[in-house]
């Protein structure tokens, strides 16, 4: 196996690739730093500029034009709003292609404290999901789904969080397209991940077993962790921070900072990794 990863096939797009870094601990997710506006490498749909999360409300309302070009956008962004969070029109909390849904039971909550872009996603490689693919959020009876900051849901991305259940996601964290989100329990995702396409994230094996007579236990992927294409994270697994996950992995234990695990089930293959 080579010692640099490199962004292709199932990887995460954006020219992600990882490193050794000689014990170096980046606390946190190091994006390019322009003035006072940060850019991450990724765009949304029919965007020819970077996708930025912005400091200043300038970029904020230029992104935010860019993502509402077309008019049934629009129309759908304020009213998944207003019908979904309950967030007067002006603010638009969600904006939304036209095939995206939200079904959300009367006593559930989507609590967004900053902006969810709903199939708006595309990754520098190009169209990668069905053309018209939906995105859908289910949220059951007294479940909770919040989003903190700028969090970006692609085409055919699925989330489901079941009855009291809780998913928590962080700024700067993406999923691109085609993957699917289960929360029965508890699922809390960090700041600055990056969720390839057919990725499965689950918190309950929904049967039980003799040697294992628990249904769902609470998945944790903490900040800054890039899961790439066709990975599959299973109960009870917390992920630590700056990890990467490799395609096609089953993750069924714990996941140690900053380390590159691949494989069935998922093991160690390099400890102390970094990645842009």
């Amino acid at each position: 196996m080579s010692s640099t990863p490199r962004a292709s096939g199932g990887w995460p797009s954006g020219g992600a690739t990882a490193r050794t870094t000689g014990g170096r601990s980046p606390d946190r997710l190091q994006p390019h730093q322009k003035s006072s506006t940060i850019v991450w490498p990724l765009r949304l749909a029919g965007d020819p500029i970077d996708f930025v999360a912005p400091t200043h409300r300038g970029s904020r309302t230029m992104r935010l034009l860019t993502a509402l070009r077309e008019p049934t956008k629009v129309v759908n962004s304020l009213y998944l709003s207003a019908r979904s969070t309950g967030t007067p029109f002006r603010e638009m909390p969600v904006v939304a292609t036209s095939s995206c849904r939200v079904e959300r039971h009367r006593t559930a909550r989507l609590e967004i404290d900053g902006r969810l872009y709903l199939g708006c996603f595309m990754p520098e490689v190009g169209r990668v999901a069905v053309r018209g693919a939906a995105t859908e959020i289910r949220l059951a009876e007294s479940a909770v789904m919040r989003c903190d900051g700028i969090v970006q849901l692609g085409p055919g991305v699925r989330i489901t969080v079941g009855k009291d259940a809780r998913l928590c996601i962080a700024d700067g964290t993406y999923v691109t397209c085609d993957s699917l989100i289960i929360a029965t329990s508890s699922i809390r995702i960090g700041r600055g991940c990056a969720i390839s396409w057919g990725v499965q994230i689950l918190d309950s094996g929904f049967h039980s077993m003799d040697r294992d007579p628990s249904v769902s236990e609470a998945v944790v992927i903490e900040d800054r962790v890039w899961i790439a294409s066709n990975v599959t994270i299973l109960k009870g697994v917390t992920v630590g921070s700056g990890s990467i996950v490799a395609s096609g992995a089953v993750v069924t234990k714990d996941v140690p900072a900053r380390s590159l695990v691949a494989g069935i089930p998922a093991r160690v293959i390099r400890s102390e990794v970094d990645w842009s």
